[in-house]
């Protein structure tokens, strides 16, 4: 085993080929309902978690009267990682945490141990139905379904093939200038976190930004779903298999050419984000310790991460 390396490796499977006896969907169904239920202030909410991301009181799908704001919410809300080489660690610090409250609270509802968060391979050319929003998120019978997406992905239809192109994967370098121009793939390296920046890299682009516009939707006669916003974006239970997806494509990245290889800058390694355990400790990360998923602390690999372009 590698210096490093996790005790027990857990696998993130595509979500597409769950077999049908598989339990991983109900589980985390029921799990996002428990988390449904609590009251915003608890740093195990579905609602405190969506805040995490980012957060806009006056336009809140889920507010309740009475409402009490999370302790420390200056420091734990609105903090996701946009337009700037922090997007793929920050948000890979946050699923990380947050597949640990699913597991957690599986288990507490009486479910296995070991809950690992699906991804939705979405770019799968095997696959006809990959860009169909799974089954299970289109059943409105499931805490899965939410009703706030563009009604044609909640009906079934196929996103349209741009919004998953990975065109992104071909770009050399992690660090990039002009939104991805000039080889950018994770962003370009901008000293401080940025929550909302404009210097995206090519992944962020796309498939990330317009898998997110596809789903929730966006345009002149259109409200935009809660996928197409930062501040409601992550109470979609989608949104989290679609950033497990982001964050499996980082890895294709890197798996696919030697000379794919991540920033060696101190200041992004050392970079520092704050977060909350599956008990609701306070706890933090270097960007640097998640750079090996399967090392402490992370330990998760992905079912599949072959070169979908075959190295062209």
């Amino acid at each position: 085993m590698a210096v490093g390396a996790a005790a027990s490796i857990r696998t993130r499977r595509d979500v597409w080929k769950l077999p049908p006896s598989d339990t991983t969907l109900d589980w985390y169904a029921k799990a996002v309902a428990a988390l449904w239920d609590k009251p915003f202030d608890d740093p195990l909410s579905w609602r405190y978690q969506g805040a995490i991301h980012d957060y806009d009181p006056a336009d809140d799908p889920l507010k309740k009267p009475g409402d009490l704001p999370p302790a420390n919410d200056d420091r734990f809300r609105r903090l996701c990682q946009h337009g700037s080489a922090y997007f793929l660690p920050w948000h890979r610090m946050y699923l990380f945490y947050f597949e640990q409250l699913i597991a957690a609270t599986v288990v507490q509802l009486g479910g296995p141990a070991g809950w690992s968060l699906p991804y939705w391979n979405y770019s799968d050319q095997n696959n006809p139905n990959a860009r169909q929003l799974p089954p299970a998120f289109r059943d409105h019978n499931s805490r899965l379904f939410i009703a706030q997406r563009h009604p044609t992905i909640n009906a079934g239809q196929l996103m349209a093939a741009p919004r998953v192109g990975l065109a992104c994967l071909r770009y050399g370098q992690f660090f990039g200038i002009d939104n991805g121009e000039g080889g950018g793939f994770g962003g370009q390296n901008t000293g401080d976190p940025v929550h909302s920046g404009d210097l995206s890299g090519g992944l962020e682009n796309t498939p990330h930004g317009s898998v997110h516009i596809g789903v929730g939707g966006a345009g002149p006669t259109e409200t935009a779903g809660w996928m197409s916003k930062f501040w409601t974006a992550a109470l979609d239970p989608i949104f989290w298999l679609h950033h497990s997806n982001i964050d499996r494509l980082w890895e294709v990245w890197r798996n696919r050419d030697p000379s794919h290889q991540n920033p060696d800058d101190n200041t992004w390694r050392t970079q520092t984000f704050e977060f909350h355990d599956s008990i609701g400790q306070i706890v933090s990360l270097t960007v640097a310790q998640v750079l090996d998923s399967t090392a402490d602390p992370l330990g998760y690999q992905y079912e599949d991460i072959t070169d979908p372009l075959q190295g062209v």
